[in-house]
């Protein structure tokens, strides 16, 4: 019988058992999450990348405009999809590929020369993290950034053992893969230097600066391709994507919090965030702006605001790095606590609390072995400064956990072997001492687990009783899930029958499947070419997949063929209004109310575009901006005249008289939406925007007005199934007031709520 070989005698029999572990656990999470709603949906950002993986496979490799979000996962679907891939398959491969990292982990614990127990406890730790976990089993990019980080930790290590550079340019590469999921991963590329320059010595006989160049070049591969195809499609040198300045600005910016919360004037959705901002851009400034430029223009904003007001800046940095060391999962697109009422086995498996108190604990020890810990501790702060400046997502941190694994399971090594140290066995043991150490380790480990379980910053109460509304609302999704299966199956019995294709394009575009639904309403033309219902469902497609050409297109020829169909003539209106056409949007317009003059949502539209033409006095010109504001003010009058009771009405002309300094229309706009007792969202930014842009001029009887206004609506908040909402508004507001200095208004609002006087 032949022995084995010596490369097989080698392999470590636990780098193999953490990684079926890994997978084990995963396989019981897939099976829960198979029979979930989220089998069947994708989620704001996730629908966004699958989307744009679907057209990458379908052939539109370059795209139109530079990248607002990190092309690398979008191409990686892309390639996925052509192959054949369906979404639960992609997801089990994802979850494949996450299970490496325990097994990659333990053996970054021995190279740091971790005691053996500690490093099969980090490989447990982290094959068994329940966010780690969470984030694999989504169409989205997160699993990425803790895979890559952990690989350039584990090549940059095994360069250092093996002298062979060919780890080097695994750490670039990987560093330059992350980089092109959110572009702050470029800055791990720094703690890898720094750790090679601390260990030139060990890099012989590679020199020092080809050991450094190695790396640089293997991120620059990475990178390059998408520089290039920016300068190609867009004639702009962007790095990777163009929207960093508007992410500054949402942390920085006078509406940022601890946690994402944008301004007002956007849309929170991937599709439209970044448009947005460039359409406030060209209003502020009377300019229309490239995708970097805007992203220039609101980075030069956020810093103005952060020198403006540096202690609110602190004040900021502090909450965030407290919520970053929360056991809260902060959400964006998927919510954890909900999640785990559809897959139990989050309820069971680690988080983030179990291992932050022994990471601190662990980090301490390893003071005086700095040089070797110098990489993983560097790369750590990497995600912990990139959190501190922009904002806090959970999936923002996932990158750090394994490296914390790794000073976890050495903190709680340690512990027990102080704890083991107060019965001596050998007289020679300086008792006191160990008994100093425990307890310092003991209260380090505790104090970091307490302020872990402390309620996370800036969630209120009305975050957790919504938790039911949202799983209810997956619940629906899920059965609208269902129903589109049913669908699908009834088009393969009844393929010639249009009805059941327009049922399906309804339902994928519902569940924003908007490729599928695209495919749906072509089946369906074919059979049906004149159906409205099926052209609206494709408009609404393509404009969901960013194809405003084509949508404009098919716009154009529907009210060519049905010139009585109202609804695409707002749609082709909205259109041409985003790409600054507004008087031909407002031309479209005029050419449906000659179909129907009283028609609320048309004259509504007509208003909306043309405030936003008024507002543009800069870029569209003096006089005909002049025109375009009485086109307003007539057309919102007159959907008000219609529908006086109509709050999305009463709201827009109370924001465009305060945009126009007509205080008591504005005033009076609010008072009549506010009466109509409206949805809490949107009054809950106007009242404050008056008070920022009109607080120092208001006249006495207006801001008693203003203040009756407030206290109604305080009302009805408070009144609401999420009081809470109403000391929000008023908190708000109180800081306005001292922004402004305005400090006799901040005591009238204070004694009109006696709640928030103390």
């Amino acid at each position: 019988m032949t022995s084995p070989s010596p490369s097989v005698r080698q392999i470590d029999p636990w780098f193999w058992r953490l990684f079926l572990i890994a997978v084990g656990v995963r396989i019981v999470y897939l099976f829960f999450f198979l029979n979930s709603p989220y089998a069947v949906l994708q989620l704001t950002d996730q629908a966004y990348y699958r989307n744009w993986g679907i057209a990458i496979a379908g052939g539109d490799f370059l795209g139109e405009a530079a990248f607002e979000q990190g092309p690398f996962y979008a191409y990686f679907l892309g390639l996925l999809y052509t192959v054949g891939f369906s979404d639960t398959m992609v997801i089990a491969l994802q979850m494949l590929l996450g299970a490496t990292i325990a097994p990659l982990i333990y053996s970054c614990a021995q190279k740091l020369n971790i005691k053996p127990a500690a490093a099969i406890i980090a490989g447990l730790l982290t094959a068994c993290y329940g966010p780690l976990i969470y984030h694999e089993a989504m169409i989205m990019k997160s699993w990425l950034s803790p895979l890559c980080t952990t690989c350039a930790l584990w090549g940059t290590l095994n360069f250092i053992e093996t002298k062979k550079s060919s780890w080097l340019w695994l750490t670039g590469v990987v560093i330059g893969i992350v980089s092109l999921v959110r572009e702050n991963h470029l800055l791990l590329i720094l703690p890898v230097l720094l750790f090679l320059f601390v260990q030139r010595t060990k890099c012989a006989p590679l020199p020092f600066w080809k050991a450094a160049v190695i790396p640089v070049l293997g991120m620059g591969l990475m990178i390059f391709p998408a520089t290039l195809r920016n300068y190609l499609v867009a004639n702009e040198f962007v790095l990777v994507t163009s929207g960093g300045g508007e992410v500054l600005y949402m942390a920085h910016g006078p509406y940022a919090k601890a946690n994402y919360n944008p301004p007002p004037f956007i849309r929170p959705n991937p599709y439209f965030e970044h448009e947005d901002f460039r359409k406030e851009a060209a209003r502020q400034t009377g300019k229309q702006m490239t995708r970097s430029e805007s992203s220039r223009y609101w980075s030069d904003q956020a810093k103005q605001t952060i020198l403006s007001d540096p202690a609110r800046t602190l004040s900021l940095t502090f909450w965030k790095g407290y919520n970053l060391v929360n056991n809260f999962e902060v959400p964006d697109n998927q919510i954890f606590l909900v999640t785990r009422s559809f897959i139990p086995l989050l309820y069971v498996l680690p988080r983030f609390a179990w291992i932050f108190g022994f990471a601190l604990g662990g980090l301490w020890q390893v003071r005086r072995e700095w040089r070797i810990h110098l990489l993983p501790v560097g790369l750590i702060f990497v995600h912990v400064i990139t959190i501190l400046i922009f904002y806090n997502f959970g999936r923002f941190r996932i990158g750090l956990t394994p490296l914390l694994m790794l000073y976890a399971s050495w903190g709680m090594v340690n512990l027990y072997e102080e704890w083991k140290g107060l019965n001596p066995v050998s007289a020679e043991v300086n008792l006191p001492r160990n008994r100093i150490r425990f307890v310092t380790g003991l209260i380090v480990t505790a104090v970091g687990t307490l302020i872990s379980f402390l309620p996370a910053h800036d969630v209120n109460a009305s975050f957790y009783r919504g938790l039911d509304q949202q799983a209810a609302y997956l619940k629906e999704s899920a059965q609208l899930g269902a129903r589109r299966e049913q669908a699908r199956q009834n088009v393969t019995a009844q393929p010639e029958t249009p009805e059941a294709w327009l049922q399906l394009a309804q339902l994928e575009y519902t569940l924003s499947q908007f490729e599928e639904a695209n495919q749906a309403t072509d089946a369906g033309l074919k059979m049906a070419p004149f159906r409205t219902d099926l052209l609206d469902v494709k408009a609404d497609a393509l404009i969901g997949l960013r194809r405003t050409e084509a949508a404009a297109a098919l716009l154009e020829k529907t009210i060519e063929e049905h010139p009585e169909h109202l609804p695409a003539y707002v749609k082709l209106a909205t259109l041409k209004a985003d790409d600054y056409d507004t008087v031909g949007a407002i031309e479209i317009l005029d050419e449906a109310l000659k179909h129907d003059k009283e028609n609320v949502t048309l004259w509504f539209n007509r208003g909306n575009i043309a405030a936003l033409h008024c507002f543009n006095k800069s870029l569209y010109g003096e006089s005909e901006s002049a025109q375009m504001c009485e086109t307003a003010a007539s057309s919102l009058e007159r959907a008000r005249e219609l529908s006086p009771q109509d709050g999305r009405v009463l709201h827009k002309l109370s924001d465009y008289y305060l945009r126009q300094h007509e205080l008591e229309k504005s005033l009076d706009a609010l008072a009549a939406g506010v009466a109509t007792h409206p949805e809490p969202k949107a009054y809950q930014g106007l009242i404050p925007e008056i008070l920022r842009q009109a607080g120092s001029e208001l006249s006495e009887r207006q801001r008693r007005q203003f203040l009756q206004i407030v206290d109604q609506f305080v009302q009805q908040l408070a009144d609401s199934p999420n009081p809470e909402l109403a000391t929000e508004l008023i908190e708000r507001l109180v800081s306005i007031t001292r922004e402004l200095k305005l400090s006799t208004f901040e005591q009238e609002l204070l004694q009109s709520q006696p709640a928030m006087q103390n």
